[in-house]
């Protein structure tokens, strides 16, 4: 699989190549003399389009590498979410498993004060016996 760094490297080495191409092409139009002084204005194009390549490339190169740096900071953003996610789900069944106790205590408590009451009707029910006999 071609990466767009790899299309990057190869459109920066065409540019290159025509540059130099065009410089070589303006040297020997202006060693032609007047006959190749239309062919120095073709080579005079071709540099322009190479330079203009070549900073094109600079400023894709520059927007992938937002790109990545956006790419990193919501991978980042992410996993500290699931982070969260996950103390937030332990810190939920800590609370759950402490109001389940609690419950169970309160309910206990709420037997055992069953317990005392009948206890202590019984009781009223004996002294009301003893005083009777």
């Amino acid at each position: 699989a071609i990466s767009a760094g790899d299309i990057i490297v190869t459109v920066n080495d065409v540019s290159e190549r025509t540059h130099l191409l065009a410089l070589n092409a303006a040297i020997e139009a202006a060693a032609a003399g007047e006959s190749g002084r239309s062919f120095a204005v073709v080579a005079s194009e071709m540099k322009l389009l190479a330079d203009q390549a070549k900073a094109a490339t600079g400023q894709v190169r520059g927007i992938l590498g937002e790109i990545q740096r956006g790419i990193n900071t919501s991978v980042m953003l992410t996993e500290e979410a699931v982070k969260r996610a996950a103390s937030g789900k332990t810190r939920s069944d800590t609370t759950q498993r402490t109001i389940e106790e609690i419950t169970a205590r309160v309910e206990e408590n709420v037997q055992t004060f069953q317990q005392i009451v009948a206890s202590t009707n019984q009781q009223q029910l004996g002294i009301e016996q003893v005083m009777g006999a």
